[in-house]
């Protein structure tokens, strides 16, 4: 049965960084906790005023329901009330969440993109990548909360894709936002006297749990089924403003067509924040799932029933309901388990909508549409420009991710400018064509903006990327001939040859230039390969920093160089192998000399030190193969007498180097009188060279880095 006695209280407060056991209470009269999915659950406890073990109660102290790692809470609010009854009901109702909740004593203020926190990637990553800025080691000491949180490599990470920009809100409301729109649970363990975040996603169990009156275990359930929110057709208001602005409309087809007249529910959805199709294709996705439903159902479960919470089911289970001829399938949202002086014990359930087929059902009609505007280009199409009469993109061209090039390239140079914003940057990619571009000269592309980088094209038919920084800076990323684009009258293309050609071209010449398999290594301020190649998204990159975890790797350079180098030496070096160099660059051989001559020295090389010629391949470029030895500089020192025997007790004695002398005493005797003789020498590395005694182990100059490898 699913009864549970009433919980100690056991009464925690935080001091020196550590959670200290104040008072264990079992004389209150009734209590509540309630754990919740996707956000802090309350609890409750009610207590005579009158018990001496009420005025423990005080706020910023911490309970614990139990032995329960996770029915564990701070208390926020005491309230003191008094009934009909006089001092008997004199009561104390202490209140409070769930650990979850010590996030809301902070705002996102560590902005990583402008005047914004911005990060898309699976809803996990998101929601501990944030606390770690927010509330963790990315933040500054003062802001750190006492929470272990460990951020997952990305294959092991749950939620769905969700996209974070926000600024100076507040932390917990938007950790919350980002657990329910990916839909994964999280929550906050107690154990060993500390806090440790974890999500978690919950488990379906309907085929074995049944929550129904012919199963003894629901009561008080009710079925609704309303329209009252039920929408098929979804407005979606991305980036930009006014005309300019990003309107996607999402609809669930019906019967092979778009629903229309009486059959057509529409709903507005504010996204001012995404930038990519797949956003705007999965929010349609997710209002349409939500909107979709208009079966609602409630219920409580019955405390001696069958099942029993948190060893049955949990939070985030999906379980049956079903009475009155009616069944769904729902997700356990939140559970509230509370207990009454006399002994009962109650569990109050919220379910979340009936999970049936529609997801399955839904035939998703995701277009780009402009309102306000009169235009109707999707992102797919090709904005052409003639050189020899066009020098700068409308601002309303901004929209396009692919531009073309066509005509002739005038006497001495064309220039065209791409479009900027009102404040001066761009950060936008581009595909890139040139379609039977003509002339002698050069073509340069630029923004306009004083002293940044241009571009120049030459005559030619090619595809490549193209990319304005936020500085104005222009890039070519990959630039390659082809005959696919079709010479001709430029025309934008949205149907035809050329349309085919952009369809087909542009991904395929990235990974001609940029394979799976391709490594890409991060270092400090660089950006994240996929933001580096705007055709790749964050799927196609794997992390794989681990493999290499903590190895050092040496940067080619230094005082020495790597494999044939021309010796420095002046004379010959008895047993050193020197070599001739013949033949062009990058195709040189070397040959080692059998009888080297002062003569001829400056013209020898040598090979460094750990390579031999057979792993140098006779070329320059392989001498990454080396692998440096370890070492550790030498240090010296020196201990000198003057005159006799170095332990005779006669001549001055002097140290250099690593020792030193001390403790000096008079002697007097044998021949000489001598006095302050040593007594004792003192050893110490450091003083020969410094790098002795600088750290605590052996540390090689090195900066951290990432290894991405491209996967797909």
């Amino acid at each position: 049965m699913s009864y549970k006695d009433k919980p100690q209280i056991k009464l925690y407060a935080f001091k020196n960084n550590a959670f200290t056991l104040q008072a264990i209470i079992d004389d209150y009269q009734e209590c509540s906790f309630e754990n919740n999915y996707y956000q802090a659950g309350q609890f409750s406890i009610t207590i005579n005023y009158n018990i001496p073990n009420a005025n423990k109660f005080q706020k910023g102290l911490f309970v614990q329901f139990g032995n329960d790692p996770y029915d564990f809470g701070e208390i926020k609010s005491i309230s003191d009330s008094i009934g009909s009854d006089g001092k008997g009901s004199q009561n104390k109702v202490i209140s409070g969440y769930d650990c979850r909740y010590l996030f809301k004593r902070r705002v996102i203020k560590n902005l990583n993109n402008n005047d914004t926190w911005q990060m898309t990637d699976k809803g996990e990553i998101c929601l501990r990548s944030l606390i770690y800025s927010e509330a963790g080691e990315g933040t500054e000491e003062k802001r750190r909360l006492p929470i272990t949180n460990i951020i997952p490599e990305r294959t092991q990470a749950i939620g769905k894709e969700y996209s974070v920009s926000e600024s100076f809100t507040n932390l917990y409301d938007v950790l919350c936002t980002i657990a329910t729109q990916s839909e994964f649970g999280w929550r906050i363990r107690f154990e060993n006297n500390s806090l440790t975040l974890e999500c978690y996603s919950g488990e379906d169990k309907s085929a074995t749990i049944q929550f129904s009156t012919d199963f003894e275990s629901l009561s008080n359930g009710t079925f609704t089924d309303s329209a009252e929110n039920f929408s098929n057709a979804i407005y979606i208001g991305g980036k930009g403003d006014g005309s300019l602005r990003d309107i996607y409309e999402g609809e669930n087809e019906v019967e092979g067509s778009s629903p229309s007249g009486f059959d057509r529910f529409e709903s507005w959805d504010d996204q001012s924040d995404m930038n990519t199709e797949s956003e705007y294709e999965a929010e349609a996705l997710s209002m349409l799932n939500q909107y979709g439903q208009t079966l609602t159902v409630s219920g409580n479960g019955l405390a001696k029933s069958p099942y029993i919470y948190k060893r049955n089911y949990d939070v985030g289970d999906i379980i049956k309901i079903a009475f009155s001829g009616k069944s769904a399938n729902v997700q356990i949202l939140s559970v509230t388990e509370h207990w009454t002086g006399r002994g009962s014990y109650g569990i109050t359930f919220t379910f979340g909508k009936p999970i049936n087929d529609l997801s399955d059902q839904l035939k998703l009609i995701l277009r780009k549409i402009q309102i306000a505007s009169g235009k109707n280009k999707t992102i797919d199409s090709v904005k052409w420009y003639d050189i020899s009469t066009e020098t700068e993109m409308p601002s309303a061209d901004v929209t396009f991710n692919t531009i073309g090039f066509t005509g002739a390239i005038a006497s001495g140079g064309s220039t065209f400018t791409l479009y900027l914003d009102d404040e001066g940057t761009g950060a936008k990619g581009y595909n890139i064509y040139a379609k039977n571009l003509t002339g002698t000269d050069k073509l340069t592309i630029t923004s306009g903006v004083e002293d940044s980088d241009t571009v120049e094209l030459t005559a030619g038919n090619y595809v490549g990327q193209l990319y304005v920084d936020e500085e104005g800076n222009v890039f070519i990323r990959a630039l390659t001939s082809t005959n696919t684009i079709q010479t001709g009258n430029p025309q934008p293309a949205t149907s035809g040859a050329v349309a085919d050609a952009i369809n087909s071209i542009s991904l395929d010449v990235f990974d001609v230039c940029h394979p799976i398999g391709e490594k890409y290594i991060q270092l400090g301020g660089d950006p994240y390969p996929w933001e580096l190649y705007t055709v790749t998204t964050r799927e196609q990159w794997q992390n794989i920093s681990s493999q290499y975890a903590n190895e050092y790797f040496r940067v080619v350079g230094g005082e020495k160089p790597m494999g044939y180098f021309l010796t420095e030496d002046t004379e010959i070096v008895a047993g050193k192998t020197y070599y001739t160099r013949s033949g062009t660059d990058p195709n040189y051989t070397y040959t080692a000399v059998a009888s080297p001559v002062v003569a001829n020295i400056g013209t020898y090389y040598e090979l460094s030190t750990n390579l031999t010629a057979s792993t140098i391949n006779n070329g320059d470029s392989d001498y990454l193969h080396e692998v440096q030895q370890e070492g550790l500089p030498n240090f010296t020192g020196a201990i000198e007498c003057e005159s006799e025997g170095l332990f005779n007790g006669r001549g001055n004695l002097t140290a250099t180097g690593a020792f030193r002398l001390s403790k000096t005493t008079n002697w007097a005797g044998g021949d000489n009188n001598v006095s302050g003789r040593p007594r004792r020498m003192d050893f110490d590395a450091s003083w020969s060279n410094p790098i002795y005694g600088s750290s605590e182990h052996v540390t090689a100059l090195n900066s951290a880095i990432q290894i991405w490898k491209r996967i797909s």
